[in-house]
C-alpha cells in the first residue's frame, strides 16, 4: 500500500487544490547494487545521443485494472486535510493486473506483448524473444538489444536466443536509466477505468501504438543526462 504525496497550490487564501498522489515505489539499493550501477554508468559516460540510438530499450510493467492511484485534485479549506468526504482511501488488497513487455527503438517499436503468467526463462523465450524481438532485430539492423540483469534475461537458454544479436548488459534494478519507464508512464496516465482485464489489455495495447513515435525519439537524447546523473548520485537513485 502506498503513501499518498500531497501538495497544496494556494487559491485565494481560503481554499487549495490539492493533488493526492502515491509516492514512488522504489527498493532501496544494495552496496553492491549502487557499485555496479555506478561502474556502468562511468563505463558508458562517453556516449553520445547517436551512440544510445541505436539501442533498444526494453522492459516489462504491470497495470492495476484499479485506476485509485491516478491522481485526484479536490478543493479543500484550512483544516479540511484528513475530512473524510475529501479524501480518497485506497484498497489494500491486490488488485487484478495486467503485465506487459515492449520495445522501444529510435526508428520503431515491437508490438505489445502479454504476459499471462510468471515470466519463466522458458516462457522469455517462447512468448517475447522470438515471436517479438528477432523479428524486430532482423528487420533494422545495426541495432544493440538491452539485456536486463535479471534470471529469465540472463539465462543460457535466453542467451542462446539471442547469440545472433547483439545486446548490451544492463545493470539490476535501474529502471531510472532506460527510457522506457517514460513510456509506461505516459500509457498510465492515460488509462481510462477499466471494465475488465480484456478492456485494461485493449486499452494498453490501442495506446502503446498510438503513441506518436516522435515522442519515443524525443526521449533518447535524455541518456546522456541519466548517466551524469547516476555518477553525481554514486550510483544511487536519480530523478529520473
Amino acid at each position: 500500500m502506498s503513501t499518498p504525496v500531497i501538495s497544496s497550490h494556494g487559491f485565494d487564501g481560503n481554499l487549495a487544490l490539492t493533488t493526492i498522489a502515491p509516492t514512488l515505489r522504489r527498493l532501496p539499493f544494495t552496496s553492491a547494487q549502487r557499485q555496479a550501477r555506478l561502474q556502468w554508468c562511468r563505463a558508458h559516460s562517453h556516449w553520445n545521443v547517436t551512440d544510445w540510438n541505436r539501442i533498444v530499450f526494453n522492459d516489462v510493467s504491470r497495470f492495476e485494472l484499479s485506476l485509485e492511484d491516478q491522481r485526484r485534485r479536490v478543493w479543500r479549506r484550512p483544516g479540511q486535510r484528513y475530512d473524510a468526504n475529501l479524501t480518497v482511501f485506497r484498497q489494500t488488497d491486490r488488485q487484478p493486473e495486467v503485465m506487459v513487455w515492449g520495445a522501444i527503438s529510435f526508428h520503431s517499436r515491437t508490438h505489445l506483448v502479454v504476459i499471462r503468467c510468471n515470466l519463466t526463462a522458458q516462457r522469455y523465450v517462447d512468448d517475447v524473444l522470438r515471436p517479438a524481438v528477432l523479428p524486430f532485430m532482423s528487420r533494422y539492423h545495426g541495432l544493440t538489444f538491452q539485456r536486463d540483469n535479471v534470471r529469465p534475461h540472463t539465462a543460457h537458454v535466453s542467451t542462446a536466443c539471442l547469440s545472433a544479436c547483439q545486446t548490451l548488459p544492463w545493470p539490476a534494478r535501474s529502471p531510472d536509466l532506460s527510457p522506457i519507464e517514460h513510456v509506461w508512464r505516459i500509457m498510465g496516465r492515460t488509462l481510462q477505468p477499466a471494465r475488465d482485464v480484456d478492456d485494461l489489455t485493449r486499452q494498453l495495447d490501442r495506446i502503446w501504438h498510438d503513441i506518436p513515435q516522435e515522442n519515443i525519439r524525443n526521449l533518447y537524447p535524455s541518456m546522456p543526462s541519466r548517466i551524469t546523473a547516476c555518477i553525481r548520485a554514486r550510483g544511487g537513485q536519480t530523478r529520473y
